[in-house]
């Protein structure tokens, strides 16, 4: 009796350290354990150790903003616009190197940042003049009327290969 309780013991240590935690920041810098590839792709060891060549990350963001302006028209009534931009997104590539143990088994995926991605920001705040003749005073920010939009945190995502793209959140 001893005995397998001994062994149902380090069974389940085992068990729960085969997940490392995802941690990222927002430049695509940190890490992903195999545990949190395996169980996305459901592989045992052998089949991460097969695939880790072909194991690709990415990171995505993207946030919203609206403000409005406001601007006296041609017939003197005040006229106020919301207008509403991308202020900024991120899909990159991320680089990374597979982190080994002593046997050259990888046990990780060490996360360097983001590359060969596009990352646009937009202006936000600002009022158009796109037609003087619409307007006897040009259109101005409204104060405090600027509010942004978004998920807040970057979303790392890992494929094999470059398909079938899957979310890997990150954890505390």
């Amino acid at each position: 009796m001893k005995k397998i309780l001994v062994t149902t013991l380090a069974m389940v240590a085992f068990a729960t350290t085969s997940y490392a935690a995802v941690t990222y920041d927002a430049d695509g810098v940190g890490f992903v354990g195999k545990g949190d590839v395996q169980s996305i792709y459901d592989w045992n060891n052998s089949m991460l150790q097969d695939n880790a060549a072909s194991v690709q990350f990415q990171m995505l963001d993207t946030s919203s903003a609206s403000w409005r302006c406001s601007g006296v028209n041609p017939a003197g009534n005040p006229v106020t616009n919301t207008l509403t931009s991308e202020s900024a997104s991120v899909n990159a590539d991320v680089s990374f190197d597979a982190r080994k143990n002593k046997n050259g088994q990888v046990t990780g995926f060490i996360l360097n940042g983001t590359t060969n991605g596009s990352t646009t920001v937009s202006s936000v705040g600002v009022c158009p003049t796109d037609d003087p003749t619409k307007w006897i005073t040009p259109r101005a920010l409204v104060l405090d009327s600027i509010e942004y939009e978004g998920n807040g945190d970057p979303l790392l995502q890992v494929s094999i290969d470059g398909g079938d793209w899957r979310d890997l959140p990150a954890t505390d």
